[in-house]
């Protein structure tokens, strides 16, 4: 019976006001207002501490879209921004569950996720509800499976991972970009906070280019809602440095989605003949010290699928999982991070006519950008 949204007609609180917003979804997508629920007149707003709630302009969920989080104090937004001012059609609520910023990754056994005292993992799939004490994140691997509508039907998880390593070709479904974005639209529809594609060393550099480059500008010059940005990290420990390269181009937090000190592939770090369970338990601690004082490292989740020197739980606490258990890794999010996306692409006005009538000239045209148009 908790209302955690309140919306208002008028800015600052004032005017009608309406609370009736529950959690549910449609078919999992964002529910579309009704003029009960202030649809296109919503002009600011009260959401409670531990809800998050996505707006968008078009019903059904599409349009220009905007997440929205009171992780640790309620948030009052008094003026809505222009793009989103008296156009809201659709809405979606969800509960936000805090985590810290060390996780484990495909791992949904709540005796490995307590051993390793984190708070989160996902699996390849929908995963399951393991609500209250553990989130597990929907993983929307490719076009379209699972499918759009049924990651949006996960209410376990505000968040969504989406299409693995696209374009590693050794993969089960590697995939282009134009695939990736003929479904974008749809994972947005379904309000939940959007991971990039997860970034392949093959083809995602040092230095922010590559594939996922290419995406993330294809997504801003659309405008279109991609909330994070998911890497694998299968590096030594100096590469950790350049996670923020990523940061500084495009502005939004990361998730290491998969990490490892070292490859198999490369036989370096952990799989260097001769390495011993010590210096992986070094190593280890090295590069948490690194992303726990990075601020816009929002969530790492450990890759506990190579051989065994590499793993912090193998039939028990390993030497570096039982570091990785002490660690009191900071809280995951931080809302310095959250990225705006940007107000869809904007056209000039055409097709201009002018009718002169009993000495007065009408002028007519059109107007591409619809309801974005102030």
């Amino acid at each position: 019976t908790f209302k955690p949204l309140t919306t208002f007609t008028e800015r600052n609180f004032e005017g009608e006001s309406c609370n009736n917003y529950g959690l549910g979804n449609t078919g999992g997508y964002m529910n579309t207002l009704t003029t009960a629920l202030l649809n296109n007149r919503i002009r600011s707003f009260k959401l409670k501490r531990g809800y998050m709630v996505t707006f968008s302009t078009l019903s059904g969920g599409k349009g220009y879209s905007r997440c929205f989080i009171a992780a640790d104090a309620d948030l009052e937004i008094s003026e809505l921004p222009a793009v989103l001012d008296q156009k809201i059609s659709s809405y979606r609520v969800f509960k936000w569950y805090d985590a810290a910023k060390k996780q484990i990754a495909d791992n949904l056994n709540s005796t490995v996720l307590n051993a390793l005292r984190v708070q989160s993992s996902y699996t390849w799939g929908v995963g399951e509800n393991k609500a209250p004490d553990y989130e597990c994140i929907p993983n929307h691997i490719y076009e379209d499976w699972p499918s759009s509508s049924a990651i949006g039907e996960a209410t376990w998880s505000p968040h969504t991972k989406n299409n693995n390593e696209p374009k590693n070709t050794a993969d089960d479904h590697p995939q282009d970009l134009t695939t990736i974005l003929n479904n974008w639209e749809n994972m947005m529809r379904t309000g939940m906070r959007l991971c990039s594609p997860a970034s392949w060393d093959g083809s995602d550099y040092w230095n922010a280019t590559g594939f996922l480059a290419e995406f993330m500008d294809s997504i801003d010059a659309r405008g279109w809602r991609c909330d994070i940005i998911d890497l694998h990290c299968y590096w030594t420990e100096g590469n950790f440095g350049n996670i923020v390269n990523w940061v500084n181009k495009y502005k939004r937090p990361i998730w290491i989605s998969e990490w490892c000190w070292g490859a198999s592939w490369n036989n370096n770090g952990a799989f260097a003949s001769g390495v011993t369970q010590a210096q992986v338990k070094t190593a280890l601690q090295n590069i948490c010290s690194k992303l726990n004082s990075y601020d816009y490292v929002e969530r790492y989740y450990y890759w506990n699928g190579e051989r065994e020197i590499s793993r912090v739980y193998n039939n028990g606490l390993t030497p570096a999982g039982e570091y990785y258990s002490s660690m009191n890794a900071p809280m995951a999010y931080n809302g310095k991070y959250d990225f705006v996306p940007t107000t869809p692409r904007q056209y000039g006005p055409s097709k201009f006519k002018t009718a002169l009538t009993n000495g007065k000239m009408r002028l007519t045209w059109h107007d591409s950008n619809g309801e974005y148009n102030q």
